[in-house]
């Protein structure tokens, strides 16, 4: 595995500092499965089910190191099982094999989903309260939502602008029900909105849509906490 770009933190993999801006070896990795990348940090999947190392920034345990700077990958502790992982801006999940779903760093916004914002960060795997059937992850800077097995869509974390897409505007601190989704069949989220394919091909948005990215038509700067239609994409 390789990366380039910005080093401040340690997100390269170096011990070496100084930004790169050619592929530079990551120390330490090898049977890559999967790589997301956070604000400042970055996790890799090795093997899967298998373990998962991060490093980069760690000031809230998101790279799962210690102290606040993470140069060298290190292995998550106490996770051997993980399928897939996503990185939020300064938190991490995985979903485990068996559906289940653990999450680290920042959590002053509820975004690991233990059902309070304490601790407010961690550089352990917490589990995700009350989920042990998610097929799929996705997560924006401050939440993060899971695919389950029914076709349902739950969500955790800032809901300012309507993210989680319960219908209202409170932070979740554990998973909550996306109101309407019953059948989605695939999962994104960017920054501050999510989406959702569901079985009929319709694209289905909630939360901020002050670029026009809920693809309705019109922007506002309002909270959508309820998930709108997609407009003008053919449905089967």
């Amino acid at each position: 595995m390789s990366c380039w770009g910005s080093n401040e933190d340690g997100q390269l993999g170096s011990s070496a500092a100084g930004d790169r801006e050619t592929p530079s070896p990551v120390a330490d990795v090898s049977g890559v499965q999967q790589v997301v990348a956070g604000d400042n940090h970055t996790c890799a999947l090795i093997g899967r089910p298998g373990k998962v190392r991060c490093w980069g920034d760690n000031e809230a345990g998101q790279a799962a190191g210690e102290g606040a700077r993470v140069t060298r990958p290190v292995t998550v502790a106490g996770l051997s099982d993980a399928v897939e992982i996503v990185g939020g801006g300064a938190h991490t999940c995985a979903r485990r094999a068996g559906g289940a779903v653990a999450c680290w760093g920042y959590n002053y916004l509820g975004q690991l989903g233990v059902g309070s914002t304490r601790p407010t960060s961690t550089n352990r795997p917490l589990a995700v309260r009350g989920l042990t059937d998610a097929v799929q992850l996705a997560a924006g800077r401050y939440h993060t939502c899971a695919r389950r097995r029914t076709g349902g869509v739950a969500c955790w974390g800032l809901n300012r602008k309507g993210e989680i897409g319960d219908g209202s505007t409170i932070d979740r601190s554990s998973p909550t029900r996306v109101i309407s989704i019953n059948d989605a069949r695939f999962l994104a989220g960017g920054r501050w909105h999510f989406c959702v394919i569901r079985r009929n091909a319709s694209v289905w948005c909630w939360g901020d849509n002050l670029g026009g990215q809920l693809g309705t038509g019109h922007v506002n700067d309002a909270a959508n906490p309820v998930p709108v239609a997609v407009n003008g994409l053919p449905r089967r």
